[in-house]
């Protein structure tokens, strides 16, 4: 049996990457002191962190596609009534991001946005298959999205993706170095940076995460790069701590580059 052990690799620019193996890969370890000196991010392996930086960026102009599903149904079930005022902050930031919200929320729909985008926003439930990774899903309007499906589709643009969402980044306790979560699944399926989840985040700091973090993205009409994302969540998880309780900060993760 091996003992439980995490690596840390590389700080550069203030950046520091946690590489967390054994039981510290469940462990909020970017909420250790000092939190604000460095911009924490995370990644499953050494060779995807390699692979993100070595993939060539698009060449295109930033293209952001947003996910907004308030209810799944005509029942309004699983309700989250913070995702209207979160994809409003997120227009008022940048008005030519591609809107998809409730009914148009379709899994067909939002497949399209992953392929077409370079930035994706998704503003919903996600569930993690502790079971079976690969089933993990994104809860749209009427069905779901799982990951085994995004891991087949052609994703030609995928930059950045920010999943505000429960658990998106969440392992398995039991098999925590071979489990596979939404946030580090779409890596692999082809995206250079994700945000994610530990666990589940209140519904109300959506709205202000999203108005930090774009706001300062795109601020003074910018095209940011892939690697600014880090720098932008790190600033806006500096202003929510300033107001929350130190259980609805410490959810918020980077991945990749």
């Amino acid at each position: 049996m091996s003992s439980a052990k995490f690596s840390r690799h590389g700080v550069h620019s203030g950046r520091l990457w946690w590489l967390p193996t054994g039981a510290f890969a469940a462990l909020p370890l970017h909420a250790c002191a000092p939190t604000d000196q460095f911009i924490h991010s995370y990644t499953a392996t050494l060779s995807s962190l390699v692979e993100a930086y070595s993939k060539k960026p698009s060449e295109s102009s930033v293209k952001l596609g947003v996910i907004g599903v308030t209810h799944t149904g005509s029942g309004r079930e699983q309700w989250l009534p913070g995702v209207k005022e979160e994809v409003d902050n997120i227009r008022a930031a940048v008005p030519r991001a591609n809107c998809l919200q409730d009914q148009q929320a379709t899994v067909d729909a939002a497949k399209l946005q992953l392929e077409n985008c370079s930035w994706v926003h998704l503003a919903c439930h996600g569930t993690q298959d502790a079971v079976e990774p690969t089933k993990s899903r994104l809860l749209l309007y009427g069905e779901s999205l799982e990951l085994d499906t995004i891991l087949r589709m052609p994703l030609p643009n995928a930059e950045v993706v920010l999943l505000a969402a429960c658990q998106t980044a969440m392992g398995d306790s039991h098999l925590v170095n071979e489990s596979m979560h939404l946030g580090g699944g779409l890596i692999a399926a082809g995206f250079r940076a994700a945000i994610g989840t530990l666990w589940s985040m209140n519904d109300k700091d959506g709205p202000l995460i999203a108005k930090l973090f774009y706001s300062h993205l795109f601020r003074d009409g910018r095209q940011p790069q892939a690697s600014d994302a880090a720098q932008a969540l790190h600033l806006a998880i500096r202003e929510l701590k300033k107001n929350v309780s130190y259980g609805r900060w410490v959810p918020f993760i980077h991945m990749g580059i």
